[in-house]
């Protein structure tokens, strides 16, 4: 590692995305996992040897151990925070004035803290913390990050569905009230997730996007399939003469420059196995020419593209890297 990078330091609770952001940090070229607090069987692991390393019990110990590992860390430029929702919130602020911050919860996905309260029931105070904060999916906020102190990370839900709906809503081709998202993700997060959160994240940010109010539904479940996320989102077209190649066009258009998007032929199926390992997504569009309804189906992989991938891509961004630095194009499990 050169002397030069940037020193950043992973604080995570949940085993298997605190391992991706740290594998992730390892194999960067032009930054240091400075500092790891993670779970036993994360810090034991032979790759994190020479890490500075502060050790959780478990995780019912995290967040009376955090105060402890936190006055431990060196110095790091930028923080990734895997943390229980509620936890980040009581930090951060005490955090920010000597780190940048990344922050994979929920605790930063939304300016404001009405939005978050109505979302899980959990008062905040840190409005003036909140406010400030950036969006992190690059594709669409990647222009705000190089300034940003503070980036709240999407759900992996509100990435693909947000990735499928933003360029129908940005060119008025879709009706604004009438969005549904079906989701099929290969764990058990599925029966974890409160089915209104990622909904009222996708209304909020989308709203933001095109300045007025959407409304959208979404139903997630969980299937055997293995490291996996499939979605798939259907809107009424304002415009019933619009055909699939006409769509595909658009899409390919709006992500020519999104360095980890891969829009697909028309008619081609998506496999998110394929992409298991990877920070790549693919999207397919077309028109349901019967109902006059947009198709768009997003693969990626939820730990990825969904999580520690998206994490690494949006501290590319900060640091005015290029956006693919360190990021696994193949699988690397």
């Amino acid at each position: 590692m050169p002397s030069s990078a940037l020193p950043v330091g992973v604080i995570g609770v949940y085993p298997r995305s605190t391992r991706h952001l740290a594998q992730l940090l390892i194999e960067h070229p032009l930054a240091d996992l400075a500092y790891l607090v993670a779970p036993p069987s994360i810090c034991q692991t032979p790759l994190f040897a020479d890490t500075p390393q502060y050790r959780l019990a478990d995780r019912g110990d995290f967040s009376s151990h955090l105060s402890q590992a936190l006055a431990d860390a060196p110095s790091c430029a930028v923080l990734l925070l895997d943390l229980p929702l509620g936890l980040a919130a009581h930090w951060v602020p005490q955090l920010l004035p000597h780190h940048r911050i990344i922050d994979l919860s929920a605790d930063y996905r939304f300016n404001s803290l009405a939005v978050y309260q109505q979302s899980y029931q959990i008062e905040r105070q840190d409005h003036s913390t909140a406010i400030n904060a950036v969006y992190g999916l690059p594709e669409w906020f990647g222009e705000l990050m190089g300034a940003a102190r503070l980036v709240g990370c999407p759900s992996s839900i509100a990435t693909a569905g947000l990735l499928a709906l933003t360029p129908l809503l940005k060119r008025g081709l879709t009706d604004p009230d009438r969005i549904i998202l079906d989701v099929k993700r290969g764990d058990d997060r599925s029966r974890q997730t409160h089915q209104r959160a990622p909904a009222l994240e996708m209304e909020t940010i989308g709203g933001e996007l095109i300045g007025s109010e959407i409304r959208v539904q979404v139903r997630s479940h969980s299937v055997p399939e293995p490291y996996g996320l499939l979605a798939t989102l259907y809107t009424d077209l304002r415009d019933p003469g619009l055909v699939s190649e006409d769509l595909t066009t658009i899409y390919r258009a709006t992500y020519r420059q999104a360095s980890w998007i891969r829009v697909i032929p028309h008619g081609e199926p998506l496999s998110p196995l394929a992409l298991s390992g990877t920070n790549i997504c693919h999207l397919g569009v077309e028109v349901d020419t019967h109902t006059d309804r947009a198709v768009a189906s997003v693969a990626l992989d939820p730990y990825l593209k969904g999580k520690a991938g998206q994490a690494i891509q949006c501290l590319n961004r900060m640091q005015g890297w290029p956006e693919m630095t360190g990021l696994p194009q193949c699988s690397y499990r």
